[in-house]
């Protein structure tokens, strides 16, 4: 997939469908399509889920604001970048076909800044091989019980700031934190 980024300005460029945002319910990443472009369907109003088994990689701001994104499958995604999912209130399901709820995969090893920002219908987060977390990547996400990431070794500043839902915890050990990165959370579901 070609990147839709204009270095002049620093911002996203329109992709070829961006007038269909309003339209597009399903999009289907056909296999040999291992990226998802910066702001691919960023704002894409209408868009519920996304099939996208063979990416590995999705760039900052691919599917910014979309907020009536509920689920997107994966399988062996790895990275997740900036703001990539940022804003997308409705997203409940980040994983293969047959996972549950919530965001879950063995091969993601890094979640960047903002990549799961304002997530609000997102329960669980269950990455088995993640190992760094950035910045405000789950700041906001309320409905978020349980974390399990047993490998973690770094989470941001703010990485989970005002996610006070969350039940149980479970990390690396050792796992450093930035400022405020657990600031919410109760005490007594960080589990090391």
């Amino acid at each position: 997939m070609p990147y839709f980024w204009n270095s002049d300005t620093d911002l996203f460029d329109k992709s070829p469908w961006f007038d269909l945002k309003k339209e597009v319910r399903k999009v289907i990443l056909e296999p040999g399509i291992s990226t998802v472009s910066p702001g691919a369907f960023a704002w894409f109003s209408s868009l519920k889920t996304v099939e996208a088994s063979g990416v590995v990689r999705i760039c900052s701001g691919a599917f910014f604001e979309c907020k009536e994104l509920e689920d997107i499958e994966t399988g062996n995604l790895s990275l997740v970048d900036v703001g990539s999912f940022e804003g997308c209130v409705s997203l409940a399901k980040v994983g293969e076909r047959n996972s549950k709820i919530g965001l879950s995969g063995n091969e993601i090893r890094f979640v960047d800044d903002f990549a799961f920002s304002r997530c609000g219908s997102l329960e669980r987060v269950s990455l088995p091989n993640l190992k760094m977390i950035g910045e405000g990547a789950f700041f906001k996400c309320s409905s978020i019980t349980s974390v399990i990431a047993e490998k973690l070794e770094f989470a941001g500043d703010n990485a989970f700031f005002k996610c006070s839902s969350i039940e149980k915890f479970k990390v690396g050990n050792p796992c450093a934190f930035g400022k405020g990165a657990i600031k919410d959370i109760p005490k007594g579901a960080v589990m090391k």
